[in-house]
């Protein structure tokens, strides 16, 4: 496939490459022109949350798997919207997104399942029965799925891949950063308490179980300020996506992090204080385009960013 296109496929389930080998030994069977949505128009305060992804088990228009290339601003969340399906079923057909859905990259080959569910590969020992109870759904609706091709008396081969309508990927553990703590001898500034918004910008991916962040689409170069006082625990590149960050520890139990800097300003060791340029926005790491990737911990554990911004 080519980039910047979506090409379908016919038959049954099949993981990307496979469908990859259809879209080229079948030729293209159709060829869907992505809606325009304009990237650029920014504002200092964030939009309100867009609609939703479809709700698990809802369906989408009648079609194929698909075989998505990614393109520059893409997200896990703004291609389920696209295709009317739930975020995880896009990570249950992408294995490569299933541990962080930020590991979304450039030209990247996405498997886009016709309805929101989970792809399934048999293991050894499991039945439909087994399968339909770990995952919460009915037996029926698994036989009743036309590229499941089952037929009686259903039996499964190892490694056979099924759609599960309707059901949803477990929820994975809650990351976790080391607890956050005072009494460490550093120099801090005391932290206020109460956060303010890191950058300008609008919301282009908002929180989700696979992604407990906010990204904030803005330019390349926007300011990025710290969103309370603190001490700068990390700053630097990091392998594990997030690229040029910073981790700042603010002494009451938060932490937050800045991911996809263009440019770092504050440094490791330092203290700063709530409003103080640490950085600028670009979009390095694992990124489809310019944003700012924002978590908040509280305890160690990931926090929903939005539960603790003005």
């Amino acid at each position: 496939p080519a980039r910047g296109g979506v090409y379908t496929s016919g038959g049954p389930v099949a993981g990307p490459v496979a469908v990859a080998r259809q879209a080229t030994s079948r030729g293209l069977s159709g060829y869907l022109v992505r809606a325009a949505q304009p990237r650029t128009a920014l504002s200092d305060t964030p939009t309100p949350p867009p609609q939703q992804p479809a709700a698990a088990g809802a369906t989408a228009a009648p079609r194929g798997v698909v075989t998505y290339i990614v393109e520059p601003g893409d997200t896990v969340f703004d291609l389920a919207r696209r295709f009317g399906i739930t975020p995880d079923t896009i990570l249950s057909a992408n294995p490569s997104l299933a541990g962080n859905p930020d590991l979304l990259k450039l030209g990247q080959e996405l498997t886009i399942l016709p309805v929101s569910g989970v792809l399934h590969e048999v293991q050894p020992g499991e039945t439909l029965s087994s399968i339909a109870q770990a995952y919460k759904v009915e037996v029926s609706a698994i036989v009743a799925y036309p590229d499941n091709h089952l037929s009686e008396p259903y039996s499964l081969q190892v490694g056979q891949k099924l759609m599960l309508p309707g059901a949803k990927l477990p929820a994975p553990a809650a990351p976790r950063y080391a607890a956050a703590g005072g009494g460490n001898g550093r120099a801090t500034i005391p932290a206020t308490g109460a956060f303010m918004w890191p950058t300008t910008g609008r919301i282009t991916q908002y929180p989700w179980w696979g992604h407990m962040a906010i990204d904030i689409g803005t330019a390349t170069g926007t300011p990025i300020y710290a969103a309370d006082s603190g001490y700068v625990l990390e700053a630097g590149w990091t392998n594990v996506g997030y690229g040029l960050h910073v981790v700042i520890d603010h002494g009451n139990g938060f932490r937050t992090l800045y991911g996809h800097m263009s440019v770092i300003i504050a440094q490791a060791g330092q203290s700063v204080q709530k409003g103080q340029l640490i950085g600028r926005v670009g979009s390095t790491g694992n990124s489809t385009g310019p944003h700012l990737h924002f978590e908040v911990y509280r305890n160690g554990a990931l926090q929903n960013p939005l539960n603790y911004l003005p």
